[in-house]
């Protein structure tokens, strides 16, 4: 185990070496606040889908002993260790080709690397624990050491809805696969009644809230990319984000040959793989992505898009979160894969072991060439500006309109990349933000939400109706300065008055009787 290990610690150390420092990372979806507030919202109780239910409520809670930059960039360097780490150990007794040829496909990978650009760390760790979570459900021991464990390993993928929905599957399938070797039916039992356990911290909000019914438009948007013959290696290698802004441009020549590599290796591997593990592995590799593509075509896509306003449906709405089954798949396979090459190469003396061995792991960097340069330009810790704790302090506990109505800032001491804002993180109060997302395909906006008021509509440009605010229990309004899309505020007479104004931001106040 111990080169599978070193191959992931370099690996991720080349990834993301460079994005480790003090200072906060703010890119797309992946904040955090220097002070994170509970609110109604950490507990998914502010009428919005509970997606960071019970992340925010855990982050704020370390936060009393750990930073929240420690958290985040913890966070971020263990969804890659986790994954090679795990990949090492599921693949230990393989011998020393195939924990370092499955690390290093696990650790430096198409489909992680396009997941870190969305910025969805969090629930990348679900993929990232698949490992473990197998080695988990194939421990022996008692039944609570056994759940214990499971428990464990599944923490970290329950950070979010989707990643304690793939946990409690995958500890699902592992059982029924591995079902009257170790374990009994009241073993599988127990065990549904956990998955289900770990998954309701999001699952009570969503059922007693109000929470929007997945949109139709988001079964377009939010497909794989699809637009020609070679994307089909290119998607069966992880790759095909819905996100332009997070596609590996690298992704067309000696890339796809290497992608074709692990794929052919992965194909070697089933056939050194017995059983119903051969039968497993196999649809895990080949049906996510061709079931991703199928739902690209015009027929099966509408649909999919009808099928969006069914509840729990739009957990899948992002079909490229498929493809971690695969890559998981081809990981474990492309390891066996190599470990076979290599024993049969046995007769030309370890010099050639050395480097079947070496062309395995280089394979994973040829992949996806471009993806350390990407990702530390786009983990790059910053530090907030001293007057966003002035606001927080201004605001309080009020209610606060956040300006320009957009979910994304874009600001220049934060960096060149958009990102959600962070007010909702550190306000104890009512915030009403934008939330709908509008997404680019195609030349095309698609809108894939239905969250904003009417109201918002005049936000947009700039106009406040003071009295409407009012009768939405506005108190507090708090504009962004020097952000797409760059509509200004100003709020005048009556009972408001500007109570802050900063480089940065400007803050409005209304006096209540």
């Amino acid at each position: 185990m111990l080169w599978g290990s070193i191959v992931t610690v370099c690996l991720t150390a080349v990834l993301l070496g460079r994005s480790v420092g003090e200072g906060h990372l703010l890119y797309r979806d992946f904040i955090a606040v220097p002070d994170p507030a509970f609110s109604a919202r950490t507990w998914g109780l502010d009428a919005v889908a509970p997606r960071a239910v019970p992340l925010d409520a855990v982050t704020t809670t370390v936060a009393m002993v750990v930073p929240t930059w420690l958290q985040q960039q913890m966070m971020l360097v263990c969804t890659l260790l986790l994954a090679g780490l795990g990949m090492t150990v599921l693949l230990r007794r393989h011998g020393s080709p195939a924990t370092m040829t499955g690390a290093a496909i696990a650790t430096w990978s198409p489909y992680a690397g396009e997941r870190l650009l969305l910025g969805q760390p969090p629930t990348l760790l679900a993929w990232s624990m698949m490992p473990w979570l197998v080695l988990a459900v194939r421990a022996r021991g008692s039944r609570a050491r056994w759940l214990t464990l499971i428990a464990l390993a599944a923490a970290p993928a329950a950070l979010t809805p989707f990643g304690g929905t793939m946990a409690a599957i995958l500890a699902m399938g592992v059982a029924l696969l591995e079902r009257g070797r170790q374990r009994s039916g009241r073993d599988l039992a127990a065990l549904a009644l956990l998955g289900v356990a770990w998954c309701l911290p999001w699952l009570i909000p969503a059922m007693s809230g109000r929470v929007e019914a997945g949109q139709a438009g988001g079964a377009r948007a939010f497909a794989i990319e699809m637009s020609g013959p070679l994307d089909i290696v290119n998607v069966l290698g992880g790759g095909g984000v819905w996100a332009e802004g997070a596609r590996l441009a690298s992704r067309g020549g000696v890339a796809l040959l290497a992608t074709a590599a692990v794929l052919a290796l992965s194909v070697l591997g089933i056939r050194q793989v017995r059983g119903s593990h051969r039968v497993v592995l196999a649809g895990m590799l080949f049906l996510p992505p061709a079931l991703a593509m199928v739902l690209t075509v015009d027929g099966a896509n509408h649909v999919w898009a009808n099928l969006q306003s069914v509840p729990g449906v739009g957990l899948f709405r992002d079909t490229h979160r498929l493809l971690g089954l695969s890559w998981f798949a081809a990981a474990i396979l492309s390891g066996i894969g190599m470990a076979h090459v290599v024993g049969r190469a046995a007769i030309g003396g370890g010099l050639a072991a050395a480097g079947l061995t070496a062309a395995g792991v280089a394979l994973a960097p040829l992949s996806a060439p471009e993806l350390a340069s990407r990702l530390t330009a786009a983990y790059d810790p910053v530090a907030y500006p001293p007057s966003f704790a002035d606001v927080v302090e201004q605001v309080g506990r009020d209610p606060v309109l956040i300006l320009p109505w957009n979910p994304q800032r874009q600001v220049v001491w934060a960096g060149s990349y958009s990102f959600l804002d962070p007010f909702p993180l550190a306000l104890p109060g009512r915030v009403l933000t934008a939330h709908d997302l509008v997404v680019q395909r195609d030349g095309q906006r698609i809108p894939v939400g239905n969250t904003d008021p009417p109201q918002a509509a005049g936000w947009t440009t700039g106009r406040l109706d003071t009295e409407e605010l009012e009768r939405l229990g506005i108190t507090r309004i708090v504009m962004w300065k020097g952000t797409p899309p760059g509509v200004g505020a100003t709020v005048t007479g009556g009972t408001w008055s500007r109570l802050l104004e900063t480089a940065e931001f400007a803050v409005w106040g209304r006096r209540v009787p």
